[in-house]
């Protein structure tokens, strides 16, 4: 349905899409077509010059990253474009994405790098980086790792 709303608003020409619509139209994309969902909402944001609209890029990242078929590297050369726009939530979805990927080691330097770039790591990013590590079958090691000494957690 939101897939048929989004080509009739292309259709009628009156109305263009906002980062609100492109990020609805990312989630309906990503869920129901296969690897190229995330191409054609991509192609949209640029035609639309959303690319600055961190909201929408965190969006096209995690619609990527949670691919099956290896889109990682295209949602990390993303993230890496999107620099100065990135925030806390970008951040975690890239983590995110590297643990659901099997990417464990990438996983846990980003905390090292988010960390760099000012943002500290929070219950979203732990949870992520716990999850990367049970992807891999290290759950000993991820409590282990730098992230996990500065991080209180409360029960």
């Amino acid at each position: 349905m939101a897939m048929r709303v989004f080509c009739q608003m292309q259709s009628e020409n009156q109305y263009k899409p906002d980062s609100v619509t492109m990020i609805s139209f990312i989630q309906a994309s990503a869920a129901i077509l296969t690897s190229c969902g995330a191409e054609i909402a991509h192609g949209f944001i640029a035609k639309l010059g959303l690319n600055s609209e961190t909201q929408v890029m965190n969006s096209l990242i995690d619609a990527y990253a949670k691919k099956k078929t290896g889109f990682i590297e295209k949602a990390r050369s993303l993230f890496m474009q999107m620099g100065n726009f990135r925030d806390q939530s970008s951040w975690n979805i890239m983590i995110a994405g590297c643990g659901m990927n099997g990417q464990r080691r990438e996983a846990c330097e980003l905390v090292s790098h988010m960390e760099e770039d000012g943002y500290r790591p929070n219950s979203i990013t732990f949870t992520s980086l716990l999850s990367s590590c049970s992807h891999s079958g290290l759950i000993e090691e991820g409590t282990a790792c730098n992230f996990c000494n500065h991080v209180q957690v409360h029960s």
